[in-house]
């Protein structure tokens, strides 16, 4: 929704690099075979490749959400005693996608960071990641905007509080009970 028809058009030529007519009308039209390019813009058109894959894809969707269901549930039983902040329930009448687990490590709670959870992790050949810096941690943030971390004292700390876990769906039982157990050590529990 914009707020305005002059919103919208601008959105749809920035849709089409920028570009003050789309190819369907120059085709259309043989009195409007040229455009402009009037400002700089963008193309998301998904190639040929992308949505065969794709297809291929959606009949895996259901199957595969259910999976890391399953494993989202695990991880919540398993890990509810450990020093960490889980992720919040659902909200009601919304279907998470249970594509990232995350829980907020805090070293003044549970003796450890981040970091050296991530690192533990790392030695037990467990892959993990950090899911998201606040934004004004970012160099870009900083230079265009002028955003220092200071600003944003809840974001930075999350920011920096917060490891994601393996979740996948080819995960079997073993690698969701490894993920589990080396947890279990990082915090001595």
């Amino acid at each position: 929704l914009c707020q305005s028809e002059a919103d919208a058009l601008r959105l749809r030529r920035l849709a089409l690099h920028g570009m003050s007519k789309d190819a369907w009308k120059r085709m259309a039209d043989p009195s409007k075979l040229f455009y402009a390019v009037e400002e700089v813009g963008f193309k998301f058109n998904m190639t040929d490749l992308s949505a065969a894959i794709g297809i291929v894809q959606l009949s895996k969707l259901e199957p595969s959400w259910h999976r890391r269901n399953e494993i989202w549930r695990h991880y919540v039983d398993a890990l509810q005693d450990l020093p960490v902040t889980l992720p919040a329930k659902d909200a009601p009448q919304t279907r998470h996608a249970r594509h990232l687990f995350n829980v907020l490590v805090e070293q003044s709670r549970s003796g450890i960071g981040q970091v050296e959870l991530v690192a533990h992790l790392a030695k037990h050949n467990i892959g993990s990641g950090i899911h998201y810096r606040a934004l004004p941690e970012h160099p870009a943030y900083q230079k265009r905007f002028g955003w220092q971390p200071e600003e944003t004292p809840n974001a930075t700390r999350i920011g920096r509080s917060t490891v994601s876990l393996p979740l996948t769906a080819d995960m079997s039982e073993r690698d969701v009970d490894d993920v589990i157990s080396a947890l279990r050590m990082a915090f001595d529990c």
